[in-house]
């Protein structure tokens, strides 16, 4: 009896360390393949561009608002865009309960315009299809908000933004968004501060350009999902929040806009 508990212990440890070994193997993969696909931008080479297409999934395409892959290759500037920020291996996480195997990773893209500089957070989730890592979704993530900061509430859905323009920290101009898609469409929000007397409705539909000036941008975020807005200290005057997404329940993302449909709103800072 002692010898089979034995060997019936020996055989556990064997397939602990098998199955050990298999989820270390998973994760090199998997970061072999975020560290890749991070790398490539438009500019990169077909070969390049190709491999990033291999390793998405469509849904993940459809994100970027394009229906199909061709789509994308057709627009490779603005659907690929710049090469992300080198990824980091502490932001990789895995859900070993489902099946297939997925995983999530914490990624960001700087952009430096006239002199400013803007940091993105994604979260992309990555499923293991046939044994090929794939990106499958990708939401916004949290950006870094100093502690302390208080946070202004934000509801995102069809098609408004829900949030109390009284709210004391929001007219004092300190303050970060705490936003929440309650929606059942993907949407976005933009935050622009308005120079000129005016609708802002009205500066979008006739595109004059010089009537704001764009502060920051969350997007995509996903239904029933959430993400944490940097916004810093907001001077004195009148602020916009829009969603220039399509309406998605119109196929080939030909939709109007959903600031077109009301999705665009003003609040003050003292």
């Amino acid at each position: 009896m002692k010898i089979k508990v034995l060997l019936a212990m020996i055989a556990c440890v064997a397939m602990l360390v098998a199955c050990t070994d298999k989820a270390a193997e998973a994760e090199t993969e998997l970061w072999d393949t975020i560290t890749k696909i991070s790398s490539i931008g438009a500019d990169s080479s077909k070969a390049d561009h190709d491999y990033f297409f291999e390793h998405t999934t469509d849904n993940f395409i459809r994100g970027f608002g394009y229906p199909t892959e061709e789509a994308c290759r057709a627009d490779i500037e603005e659907c690929i865009g710049d090469p992300l920020d080198p990824p980091v291996r502490a932001n990789l996480t895995f859900d070993y309960e489902k099946s297939p195997l997925k995983a999530e990773m914490l990624l960001s893209l700087t952009e430096i315009e006239e002199g400013e500089t803007f940091k993105t957070a994604f979260e992309v989730g990555f499923i293991n299809d046939d044994g090929v890592w794939k990106a499958d979704t990708m939401t916004a993530g949290d950006d870094e908000i100093p502690s302390g900061t208080p946070l202004v509430k934000v509801e995102l859905n069809e098609m408004a933004f829900i949030y109390d323009t009284n709210d004391k920290n929001l007219l004092s101009g300190t303050f970060a968004f705490d936003i929440h898609n309650a929606g059942e469409q993907v949407h976005e929000l933009v935050l622009v501060k308005i120079i000129k007397d005016g609708s802002l409705m009205d500066f979008f539909m006739n595109e004059d350009m010089e009537a704001f000036e764009f502060l920051g941008v969350k997007v995509p975020i996903l239904p029933n999902r959430s993400a944490k807005m940097a916004v810093g200290e907001l001077s004195a005057g009148r602020y916009g929040l829009v969603c220039f997404l399509p309406d998605q329940s119109v196929p080939g993302g030909e939709g109007p806009p959903h600031m077109a449909m009301g999705m665009i709103s003003e609040f003050t800072v003292e």
